[in-house]
């Protein structure tokens, strides 16, 4: 993946991410994008030039869930990430484990993301007309979708009928309103 910074790949699960990071991370290491130094996080190995995901808030460590970064330095335990907001940032994996790779992500932990171009792996349980928004609208750039043939169905039916159905979730405030609003018309 060139330019990993700008290019953000979404899908619906944890192991849907794990399993695409792994293959980018092994395609940058084969074209010799990533260094020779490495550490080991949360069952992952990290090399310089990879791209990171934090995962928890630390305020020790200046870092905040859902924050991307690129490792710049492994020294020891010692991880030195640029976050993409241009903060550099040096966690001690010994302290703070919570750091994946972050070439791809789940949709949830996308909401509030940017990047040039999206990748998203559509379909899967997940996949509805709110998760379909968010993945849609985390580009300035391009948005690709990709599916499998199972997923999408004859002519995409399949897939476009999951992703326009709602699973809107409703608020308890909103419930309120319309029971008020049905008193307010039996009392007329």
């Amino acid at each position: 993946m060139e330019r990993p910074k700008e290019n953000l790949i979404l899908v619906g699960t944890n192991l849907d991410a794990k399993e695409i990071n792994e293959k980018a991370q092994l395609k940058r290491f084969s074209a010799g994008k990533l260094g020779e130094d490495s550490a080991s996080v949360g069952g992952e190995r990290v090399f310089t030039g990879d791209r990171v995901l934090f995962t928890r808030n630390s305020r020790v460590y200046g870092v905040r869930n859902g924050q991307l970064g690129t490792v710049e330095k492994i020294d020891g335990n010692r991880l030195t990430t640029r976050l993409d907001n241009g903060e550099r940032v040096s966690v001690s994996l010994t302290d703070y484990e919570h750091v994946k790779l972050g070439y791809a992500v789940t949709t949830h932990k996308s909401q509030g993301m940017t990047a040039q171009n999206t990748y998203i792996l559509a379909g899967g349980p997940m996949q509805d007309r709110e998760m379909s928004y968010v993945q849609v609208s985390r580009a300035k750039g391009k948005t690709r979708i990709y599916t499998d043939k199972v997923e999408a169905g004859d002519n995409l039916t399949a897939l476009s009928r999951q992703m326009s159905k709602s699973r809107q979730k409703d608020l308890a405030t909103d419930v309120l309103k319309q029971v008020k609003r049905q008193e307010m018309r039996i009392l007329r």
